[in-house]
């Protein structure tokens, strides 16, 4: 996406200038609880000027133990809430504009809360 912002020059007060700026529309952070890769820390950051489906495929998941198993489980830090079992990868559904989601994201059955 190109976000559009408007400065004043020094050398023309009030002559407004336009920069592009080329920002990804979602970034994802990630932050390893534990040195086995059994927990992991995920922030999802949405960035569109929309609500957005965040996908996120366990083998991107830098260290992620659970990954090259067969499935992993997702915790919502926010609502703590366990959000079930999912195979391969877990959809954020509706991430709203500017709005995140922070997940821990474990070996089945490991304690996440």
């Amino acid at each position: 996406a190109t976000v559009r912002a408007r400065e004043a020059r020094g050398d023309d007060v009030g002559a407004l200038v336009e920069r592009a700026h080329d920002t990804p529309e979602w970034q994802y952070m990630y932050k390893p609880l534990t040195r086995s890769g059994s927990r992991v820390a995920v922030l999802l950051l949405n960035s569109a000027a929309s609500a957005r489906d965040l996908p996120l495929d366990f083998r991107n998941v830098p260290s992620l133990a659970c990954a090259a198993a067969a499935a992993c489980a997702v915790r919502c830090v926010w609502s703590r809430r366990d959000l079930g079992v999912f195979e391969e990868r877990f959809i954020a559904r509706a991430v709203g504009s500017h709005d995140a989601r922070l997940l821990v994201v474990s070996n089945p059955g490991a304690k996440v809360g």
